[in-house]
């Protein structure tokens, strides 16, 4: 079995950050631990640069169960055309079943399932806007044989409806009761680990209470959460020992707003840092200056 594994799924428009990210695990990461990182087919030229001893560049088609076909080298062509524009978010099809079409942000949970079913001990899950800023090993994430087991109990409030939906979805998928909505978990972050056993048995169980392939089942979905299917399988289906290394926080710290940082936002933000952080994540899509997220990452890492 292999150890440690880093999995990004990423795109070109995260190519500056991730960049970012690249750097750091090769700085802070273990040097026995594989990138993958796993990108659509059209952007793997962007992206092989990053290749290398601990640096795994893959593309999507790689991962992309059947009967699900990458279709990004035909519909990057439609980026920018007027009426048009929509169809480039179109990442892959189900021939059998051609609609919904799989947009970008479906195809790149199904990619990142597929790819976390490996043998590693475990794989942590780090997005592109993510940087590590102190050391990581296998124990950070493992313990007596256990992987590190993200929760924040009652973390979706009232006012989080896609959540709430996401949850329903889940449950459905693995054919189970729905939680109480009073009493319902949070698992979704931008860094956190995940045990590829428990990944293959989640994604037998989709494909057993289900019709055709899991990746069929969930490329049938409109919307749904990786990591809210793979913590509520856990929860509700896992044993108390695989249970065993939960914690309510990341060891990242993040600013997900989708507003940007500012300068005057910079001291807070660091402030709020604690000392049992490794990462740091400033959310992409909060247009936060390049220049600023980068002082923030080297304050953070010195």
């Amino acid at each position: 079995m292999a150890g440690l594994q880093f999995l990004t799924a990423s795109y070109r428009n995260d190519l500056v950050p991730f960049e970012d990210l690249h750097r750091s695990i090769l700085r802070y990461g273990p040097e026995d631990a594989m990138h993958l990182v796993v990108v659509p087919d059209c952007d793997v030229p962007l992206f092989a640069r990053f290749g290398g001893e601990r640096t795994l560049v893959r593309p999507v088609s790689a991962y992309l169960p059947r009967p699900l076909l990458s279709v990004t080298g035909a519909t990057q062509w439609f980026r920018g055309v007027p009426g048009l524009s929509s169809l480039a978010r179109i990442d892959a099809i189900n021939p059998f079943r051609p609609y919904p079409p799989v947009r970008g942000w479906i195809r790149q949970q199904i990619t990142k399932l597929a790819a976390a079913a490996s043998d590693a001990e475990a794989v942590v899950i780090v997005d592109s806007d993510v940087s590590l800023v102190r050391p990581v090993t296998s124990d950070t994430f493992v313990r007596d044989g256990v992987v590190r087991f993200y929760r924040l109990p009652e973390g979706i409030t009232p006012d989080m409806r896609r959540h709430r939906r996401w949850v329903e979805i889940a449950a459905g998928l693995l054919d189970i009761p729905a939680p109480q909505r009073s009493l319902e978990t949070d698992y979704i972050a931008s860094f956190v680990s995940w045990d590829p056993a428990i990944v293959r048995r989640l994604l037998a169980r989709i494909e057993a209470n289900g019709r055709g392939g899991w990746a069929a089942q969930l490329a049938a979905q409109i919307e749904f959460s990786e990591c809210i299917l793979y913590g509520l399988h856990l929860d509700t289906l896992g044993s108390e020992r695989e249970r065993s290394f939960a914690a309510n926080e990341t060891r990242c710290h993040s600013h997900w707003d989708p507003v940007p940082l500012s300068e005057g936002d910079a001291a807070a933000f660091l402030a709020g840092m604690s000392p049992e952080d490794v990462a740091v994540h400033i959310q992409s899509n909060s247009h936060t200056t390049e220049q600023l997220r980068r002082r923030l990452i080297a304050t953070a890492q010195a």
